[in-house]
């Protein structure tokens, strides 16, 4: 099997098959510390606010129903799951902030977009079966956690600024919109 350095040198695309992804050895430890710790922030955030939220992304700012459309002249390299035809599929499409709790608009914070892609037929995951949807998640940030470690040690930042946060508004380590 090609490593990813390998498929990067010679610019081939990776078509998807279970060979291709590699699990890290702790990840199932880690993936459980991440729920523990989202589930921290929930109940934090739900006792300061007497209201349960989201862990992230909280804060909606927009819901949308529309459509996702398959094209129809889709280079070879992209036509797999559900890109594999063309078609139209009802979706739903959510605007949201990053941090688990219920910020002011004045704080700048990472937004987020999701979209739920319904009427998909394929194989889904174990805890998906009969659920004929596909999700996307999209960020305005350059980068996302690359890996299960990296990931929880962002979710780790963010229950730290929400525990130490009182009355006042906490940025995040963000800044203050204009």
């Amino acid at each position: 099997m090609a490593t990813q350095a390998d498929i990067r040198r010679d610019g081939s695309f990776v078509r998807y098959s279970d060979d291709v992804e590699q699990i890290a050895s702790g990840e199932l430890e880690t993936s459980e510390q991440i729920a523990a710790t989202l589930l921290e922030i929930v109940q934090k955030v739900g006792q300061r606010q007497r209201h349960m939220v989201r862990a992230v992304h909280a804060k909606s700012h927009g819901l949308l129903k529309t459509e996702f459309e398959v094209l129809p002249d889709l280079c070879e390299e992209l036509r797999q799951g559900l890109f594999a035809k063309p078609a139209v599929y009802g979706a739903i499409m959510r605007f949201s902030t990053d941090p688990g709790d219920i910020l002011s608009d004045r704080i700048s914070t990472p937004r987020g977009v999701g979209l739920k892609v319904i009427g998909v037929e394929g194989m889904m995951l174990p805890h998906h079966t009969g659920q004929l949807t596909q999700d996307f998640v999209l960020r305005n940030t350059s980068t996302f956690a690359a890996n299960a470690g990296d990931f929880l040690k962002s979710v780790r930042r963010w229950f730290l600024a929400i525990s130490r946060r009182t009355a006042r508004p906490c940025s995040y380590g963000a800044r203050s919109s204009p």
